[in-house]
């Protein structure tokens, strides 16, 4: 039984939320090069193995015999907490916003696309509401909110309902 559907008493069965923690460097959908003959590449080396990462880390924690999790039908939530490495002149006694490089639409445009590659849902555009946050690592305006000592992405996927 694929979720999102009915079940055989015509009730509606709701995908069950994805929750995985990605650890790595986050990196940012950057610019296309072309390379001739019509062919785009990533500018950026750091996307691939990036996308790479969150595609393994869904993949290991969600046998992929279930996907998509979120058919093509289904409204999807998107929550996502990056924890960036923090510079090495970051201030110690006060809280420090990332406010600089990676821009936060290109990491969520990165980490969206290896969602989609992992085939936890058929697409992005069924994503309606995306909440995003970049942080340090135990940034102190933030641990409590899922901020963590490694860097990486906190991903929490689930389905809508009732929001309209």
């Amino acid at each position: 039984l694929r979720h999102g559907r009915r079940d055989p008493q015509g009730s509606e069965v709701n995908a069950p939320p994805v929750i995985v923690f990605v650890p790595g460097i986050p990196a940012p959908q950057g610019s296309k090069r072309h390379v001739g003959n019509g062919r785009l590449i990533e500018s950026s080396k750091k996307v691939a193995p990036w996308r790479k990462a969150v595609r393994a880390a869904l993949i290991n924690s969600y046998h992929p015999r279930y996907f998509p999790i979120f058919d093509r039908e289904t409204p999807v939530l998107a929550e996502l907490i990056f924890t960036l490495p923090a510079p090495k002149s970051l201030p110690k006694r006060r809280p420090v916003w990332p406010v600089r490089y990676p821009d936060l639409d290109k990491l969520v445009r990165s980490t969206f696309d290896a969602i989609s590659l992992s085939g936890v849902w058929v697409d992005d555009a069924q994503v309606i509401r995306v909440i995003a946050e970049k942080t340090y690592p135990y940034d102190t305006l933030t641990a409590s909110r899922g901020a963590n000592v490694a860097t990486g992405v906190h991903i929490v996927l689930s389905q809508a309902g009732g929001l309209l």
